[in-house]
């Protein structure tokens, strides 16, 4: 999903236990190749999607990285060639790495450590995308400051970033997104503004 987590960008504090609780849960979501009220992760758009997803998994554990699980398509029943990717962790991740620096679409979590607020921001910011985002502070003055300095379309604090309201205004900035939807804000996208006047009165004028 477009406007679904690429990067975790996590505290060194607790770097280790988030990554931990990460790979659990990813390793107990269910898969499978039926769209149905049990599976959480189905299969991807096609091979070359696929190819991609893995390739960036490679290539970043190529980099450095570690490949905490996932990493593999998951077979299907009934299925010569899934195209279920297993949900994958990536820790040790720097925001060069390839898992890091594409938009993949997929079941892919590279989770990067940051030391301080001012390296957080940095790292949000050190790409060309800018679709959704999301904060989770239990300061809520210092993560509307986070938010304030993200160069995001969308933050959503405290909250998973997958929110579409038809009422409010949805925008990327970059190379994300397709201009302003939602709302009257994507009339104002398309729409030139023009003046034009009849007047059915002789007009006096000043000279």
């Amino acid at each position: 999903m477009c406007i679904s987590i690429n990067r975790h960008v996590v505290h060194e504090n607790i770097y280790g236990e988030y990554v931990a609780s990460l790979v659990g849960r990813a390793e107990s979501l269910p898969t499978g190749g039926v769209p149905d009220a049990e599976t959480i992760v189905g299969p991807i758009i096609d091979e070359s999607q696929r190819g991609e997803l893995l390739g960036y998994v490679d290539e970043t554990v190529e980099a450095g990285a570690t490949l905490e699980t996932g990493g593999r398509t998951v077979e299907v029943n009934g299925v010569d060639d899934s195209l279920v990717v297993a949900p994958t962790v990536l820790s040790g991740v720097t925001d060069d790495m390839p898992a890091a620096a594409n938009e993949h679409f997929g079941p892919i979590a590279p989770v990067i450590p940051f030391s301080d607020v001012d390296e957080a921001v940095e790292i949000a910011n050190d790409t060309e995308y800018g679709l959704s985002g999301a904060v989770h502070l239990g300061d809520l003055a210092t993560a509307k400051e986070i938010d304030d300095r993200m160069e995001t379309g969308n933050v959503h604090i405290n909250d998973q970033p997958i929110n579409d309201e038809a009422h409010v205004p949805f925008s990327g900035v970059g190379a994300s997104g397709v201009g302003h939807y939602n709302s009257d804000a994507f009339l104002s996208e398309i729409t030139e503004t023009k003046w034009a006047s009849i007047q059915h009165e002789p007009r006096e004028y000043p000279f």
